[in-house]
């Protein structure tokens, strides 16, 4: 019977360290999922800037390391959102318009599966609000009027909801709403719009 006593605390000693190293595999792992996590959002927010500034070839090389070519997220569309959102946003400032158009509906979908997997965050509606901002205006510049009117209509309720009336987004979004339901022949409509 003491061998047996010895047999199974040996037993339960290597079960034991089996778990321990699992438990620190899978900490390692999720430690190295956060992290990657972060080291995407942090290229996407520095491209974000270097677009701001009108640095294309850092902002393409930073959403380059954010978003490798080729590659998606099908379990992450945030991320697959911002990358498709800056490669369309990168597709317009090189004048690439139907490339970006088509890079913005795609990133929109991504966006829409997003809100539907996740509560919404103020940050992903502020993205939202932009990604349907920028498409109204290749929408607009492309022509596709009807297209443009419904993207900055939704810009500026989510601008609103999450700036606040009196921003420069919000405003902007209505001026351009108001100016595509002029084109679209609805003056009254884009009169109330617009007062």
């Amino acid at each position: 019977s003491t061998v047996i006593g010895v047999h199974a605390i040996r037993k339960v000693q290597t079960m034991f360290r089996s778990h321990i190293l699992l438990l620190f595999v899978l900490t390692i792992l999720c430690v190295s999922f956060s992290y990657a996590q972060e080291s995407w959002e942090v290229s996407i927010s520095k491209a974000g800037e270097a677009f701001d500034r009108n640095d294309y070839e850092t902002a393409s090389a930073l959403l380059k390391e954010a978003c490798p070519p080729g590659q998606r997220w099908p379990d992450n569309a945030i991320h697959e959102a911002f990358c498709l959102q800056g490669e369309g946003g990168l597709s317009s400032a090189r004048g690439e318009i139907l490339d970006a158009v088509r890079l913005f509906v795609k990133a929109r979908e991504a966006w829409e599966r997003a809100r539907l997997d996740q509560e919404t965050v103020p940050r992903s509606n502020e993205q939202f609000a932009a990604l349907n901002f920028n498409m109204g205006v290749l929408y607009k510049e492309i022509g596709r009027y009807r297209d443009a009117e419904p993207r900055f209509r939704e810009a500026h309720a989510l601008y609103v909801k999450v700036r606040g009336e009196a921003t420069r987004e919000a405003t902007s979004s209505l001026t351009q709403l108001g100016a595509t339901l002029t084109i679209l022949g609805q003056v009254t409509e884009a009169e109330t719009v617009l007062n």
